[in-house]
């Protein structure tokens, strides 16, 4: 998830460490995750955090909970993958036939 592919160096699109490679990466869970693994809770704005703040009180800490715009809207190396669908980003073979 965070290695260059072969038509994608990380460095060269200026891609943070701790973002992955492609923006559509994503890792699939198949077990609740604990509440206590979960150190903040993103929002776009403070109409967002509303609702959950009345249902789910217990949960949601000020502390635990940022409002920002950040994690909303594209990443800066957007205009490379606009136009590259992900089927055509080349794979390296061993990272298919990788076992989960």
């Amino acid at each position: 998830m965070f290695g260059d592919l072969p038509n994608c160096r990380r460095q060269e699109l200026n891609i943070p460490d701790n973002y992955p490679t492609h923006p559509q990466a994503e890792v699939l869970v198949f077990e609740p995750i604990p509440v206590s693994y979960i150190r903040e809770i993103h929002f776009r704005d403070k109409a967002d955090i509303m609702e959950p703040r009345v249902n789910f009180p217990e949960l949601l800490s000020p502390m635990a909970c940022c409002i920002s715009e950040l994690y909303f809207g594209p990443r800066q190396d957007w205009p490379f993958w606009r136009n590259q669908p992900y089927s055509e980003i080349l794979l390296d073979q061993d990272i298919l036939d990788a076992p989960f």
